[in-house]
């Protein structure tokens, strides 16, 4: 059961290296970063087809906002650099060799999960205010944020692992308490006395 709780969550740590989000600009896909790229801040890869790239080049003011978005002063994402540490965290204590220590595993998961869901909202709020307000005065260009499937799969993922690791702790705790219960006095290891 540990190996399959550890994989749900091996699992969003993979996705933690593919696109999160996707700015698309006329439905043409201008930008795919990857949680890592945004939580660390690290420059973004455009992908220009030839023709936008010859209108760059003619409209500076989209230009500038392109370089905007992709540029140096942009500073890490708290909100994904909690996501990793606590992605870390519940994947090293399921391997705890204490059973309590192995619920706070599915605390660390539930602090990821509301990490990333903070992020959603932060970012696209972000995203609302400064981006677009920026580039909506620029005729013929309608810039767009799409969140990718990894980010939504990350959440299935998280919270996939938290009803496991709730269901497994409420099954324990039931075992244990069967075991403690013994209606007639007689513990389990004594044979009973015949009448």
């Amino acid at each position: 059961m540990i190996y399959f709780k550890s994989s749900l969550l091996g699992a969003c740590l993979i996705l933690f290296f593919l696109p999160f989000i996707e700015i698309k600009c006329n439905e043409e896909n201008l930008v795919n970063a990857s949680a890592m790229e945004l939580a660390f801040a690290r420059p973004l890869k455009l992908n220009t087809p030839a023709m936008f790239e010859q209108y760059l080049g003619e409209n500076s003011e989209m230009s500038e906002a392109m370089n905007a978005i992709n540029s140096d002063k942009r500073k890490p994402d708290v909100l994904l650099i909690a996501y990793l540490i606590c992605l870390v965290t519940g994947i090293a204590l399921l391997f705890a060799p204490k059973p309590k220590l192995q619920t706070g595993s599915a605390v660390a998961s539930l602090l990821a999960l509301l990490s990333l869901i903070g992020f959603y909202f932060v970012y696209k709020k972000g995203w609302e205010d400064s981006v677009s307000g920026e580039l909506g005065s620029i005729p013929m260009v309608s810039l767009s944020l799409h969140f990718g499937w990894a980010l939504w799969l990350s959440m299935l993922l998280l919270v996939g692992a938290i009803a496991l690791q709730i269901a497994t702790f409420l099954s324990e705790r039931k075992d244990r308490q069967l075991e403690i219960y013994d209606p007639y006095g007689v513990s389990k290891d004594e044979p009973k006395e015949e009448v």
